[in-house]
């Protein structure tokens, strides 16, 4: 979660992520059996387009599972 609240941090963007989105997440990577890479790969699902479409706003939004 560091490196895409930093990654969108650098264009001025706030990444807020609930416990029960956190939950989600990881309860997916479970499902994949891919350890680190699974949750690489659903976050990079979920954040493809608010690091390359909205850039720079201040704001994108919260996700909540």
């Amino acid at each position: 979660m560091k490196q895409y609240t930093a990654m969108l941090g650098m264009n001025e963007a706030d990444l807020e992520v609930t416990s029960e989105a956190l939950r989600a997440i990881a309860t997916e990577a479970r499902k994949k059996g891919t350890g680190a890479r699974g949750l690489r790969s659903i976050m990079e699902k979920l954040l493809v387009e608010a690091m390359y479409e909205n850039y720079g706003r201040d704001r994108i939004g919260t996700t909540d599972g």
